[in-house]
């Protein structure tokens, strides 16, 4: 199979008389402004097998088409990492989410300071293998009964800190997780010192994700 460039459905490459179609069913790796630029096109589409490579001028990633997806296989990851601008309140003898304000930076939109600012979701077409992490400090992580760790869809994790193995009040903890796109990805706590307590902020607390590779 051959190599050939093409910016977009209606663009035109010079020496090739056959059909788009028959053209495209003969290459092996073709160049996209984007994603979308990708999708419209519809000859490609028509002749879409296991194998084919193509790249995207606005990501500067390379995508590798499995039979039923493109999936990410070079160029920058999809990656994200967030913190807090002011501390958050604990209530005593609850599971609950950390929440982030703040975006150190965010390449495909995976959170929203407003809404849901708990979660990474994590978006179409970039499920498989992550990872996922956090460092955090408050009273919560030195109270009684304080625990921090990461969870999927609000289902609470087995990678955690807590109160016993910890000294002070830091805790840091990541693990390599396996997501669909629409997952998400949060830190949950708890403590149960018969009061509240908080998770600081701290411009060097973080919670963050970066995309492996498929499964």
């Amino acid at each position: 199979m051959a190599s050939g460039y093409y910016d977009g459905p209606t663009a035109g490459t010079p020496g090739i008389s056959a059909s788009a179609k028959d053209y495209w069913s003969k290459q092996s790796c073709m160049v996209y402004a984007s994603a979308a630029t990708r999708a419209a096109d519809g000859a490609l589409t028509a002749v879409l097998r296991e194998g084919m490579i193509s790249t995207q001028s606005d990501t500067d990633r390379v995508y590798r088409y499995d039979g039923a997806a493109w999936r990410i296989i070079g160029g920058p990851p999809p990656r994200v990492s967030v913190t807090r601008s002011t501390a958050q309140t604990i209530s005593n003898n609850t599971n609950s989410v950390v929440t982030f304000d703040t975006e150190r930076f965010d390449s495909d939109t995976i959170h929203d300071t407003v809404t849901n600012s708990s979660r990474f979701t994590i978006p179409t077409g970039m499920g498989g293998l992550w990872h996922a992490g956090y460092n955090l400090s408050g009273t919560l992580l030195g109270a009684t009964g304080g625990a921090v760790w990461i969870q999927v869809n609000g289902v609470v994790g087995t990678r955690y800190a807590n109160a016993v193995a910890l000294s002070g009040t830091n805790a840091t903890a990541s693990d390599i997780i396996v997501v669909a796109a629409g997952d998400y990805i949060e830190v949950g706590c708890y403590e149960n010192a018969g009061a509240s307590a908080t998770i600081a902020a701290s411009t060097s607390d973080n919670f963050w994700a970066m995309y492996i590779g498929p499964t």
